[in-house]
């Protein structure tokens, strides 16, 4: 007769499930809360919070850096939910800084399905976090960029805003596709003025 087993997600939280990351953080101890990420990357808190996601959620840049400096994985979703996609999900304004650090960071493309199903331009336009979607764009994401159920951006807006939201997701793509041809033309140009060695 073996005990039952605890479901995965306390399987892989550490003693320290007691504790709220996100606490430890706004309390400033971040030295401490840096010392149990850097035991396990990954460990869950009370919250169900990993260390990347309280850093994320408190919108902590140089502790987000810190924790991807030291192993965290920007790619890693134990809950379901990634980092990535979590920054899209915060409340008012998205943290591009940190959107764009975990980006660089990534072993995906902005435009690849996440764990969701979803791209993250499909996630930004889902969950109404439309200040992102330029920033994304430049990325490389696009409107007719297709999640799991090869649905497009597009009609993920046509189903969540409409014809006003299509039409300003498209004013921001032509936007962000005109700004890119500009500087192309500049970095183009300025190769040009370059004497050959």
């Amino acid at each position: 007769n073996e005990a039952p087993r605890p479901p995965r997600a306390t399987m892989n939280a550490s003693p320290a499930t007691t504790v709220s990351f996100s606490k430890m953080i706004e309390n400033g101890e971040d030295e401490t809360f840096l010392a149990l990420a850097a035991e396990a990357p990954e460990r869950l808190d009370s919250w169900f919070e990993t260390p990347l996601a309280a850093a994320i959620s408190v919108r902590r840049a140089d502790l987000c850096r810190a924790l991807l400096d030291r192993g965290c994985d920007p790619d890693a979703s134990p809950t379901g939910t990634d980092p990535l996609e979590l920054c899209l999900q915060q409340e008012g304004d998205p943290p591009l800084d940190i959107l764009a650090m975990l980006l660089d960071r990534s072993r995906h493309p902005v435009y690849d399905q996440r764990p969701s199903g979803s791209t993250l331009l499909h996630g930004a336009v889902a969950w109404g976090c439309l200040a992102a979607v330029p920033f994304l764009m430049s990325r490389g994401a696009r409107l007719s960029d297709m999640d799991i159920d090869c649905e497009t951006v597009e009609q993920i807006a046509l189903e969540t805003g409409g014809r006003p939201l299509l039409d300003r997701l498209r004013e921001m793509e032509a936007a962000v596709s005109a700004a890119n041809a500009h500087a192309t033309r500049a970095e183009s140009a300025e190769g040009a003025k370059e004497p050959a060695p």
